[in-house]
């Protein structure tokens, strides 16, 4: 990721040297000559080429539009640590995004002419959360998913126009002990579930993709679809 501050790549930068070390450490900082004027006092002077590359994402499709198909296992998911999937998505097009092991369904979302189908996992005690930001084609419905029970959502028609940001997140609540799963759609919670770790009976190899359908074949335009590693909250 480039990224130019306030849009110019040449310009004058006063930051705080302790703020400085935080963003190294965190984001790791490319910063070209010249260097500041006053050393250990801040870095006031001409600045440029200033690159920040964010380490913990990973991308498999960037801002060049890509055909989604044929992307069955890109990255192997480690369902005991939190992570970000997102993508933004052709809505005038088919598509077809999950992880997925030996046939089992973790998480999927598919694109049909008249809905957008996604389905999160059920287990026992789980709580789901319908967010009622986006109107519902039918009722959700759970089901066994070769073993796996999970709760299937169908999203009226297309919540977005165009390209659109589609975002799962796994992640660890330290203080009530709980996952939750969460879909959002242009940054807008769709639905979620939130279960207890031990619900969870159905190991940990499990993959991230893009796939076709059982019967048809995905020709559907993604751009940035990264994987990201988060932090427990």
């Amino acid at each position: 990721m480039k990224t130019f501050l306030n849009n110019i790549e040449n310009g004058k930068l006063d930051i705080p040297f302790d703020q400085y070390f935080q963003v190294e450490s965190e984001m790791a900082v490319y910063i070209g000559s010249p260097w500041s004027h006053r050393r250990f006092a801040g870095m006031l002077g001409e600045i440029r080429n200033f690159y920040m590359r964010d380490l913990s994402k990973q991308c498999f499709i960037g801002e060049t539009p890509e055909i989604s198909g044929g992307r069955v296992a890109l990255k192997d998911i480690d369902l005991e640590k939190s992570f970000r999937v997102s993508m933004e998505l052709d809505y005038d097009e088919e598509s077809r995004f999950g992880s997925a092991s030996d046939g089992k369904a973790y998480t999927q979302i598919y694109r049909y002419p008249s809905f957008t189908f996604i389905i999160l996992f059920d287990g026992p005690g789980a709580t789901h959360t319908d967010h009622g930001n986006f109107d519902m084609h039918r009722g959700s419905l759970t089901y066994d998913w070769a073993g796996v029970q999970v709760m299937r959502y169908w999203l009226n028609d297309c919540p977005g126009d165009r390209w659109t940001t589609f975002e799962f997140e796994h992640k660890f609540d330290v203080e009530t002990g709980l996952w939750t799963d969460m879909w959002t759609i242009d940054g807008v919670p769709a639905v979620s579930s939130s279960y207890s770790p031990e619900s969870w009976t159905q190991g940990n190899n499990f993959k991230l993709g893009l796939s076709n359908g059982p019967e048809s074949e995905v020709e559907v335009n993604v751009r940035n679809f990264c994987y990201q590693g988060l932090k427990n909250v």
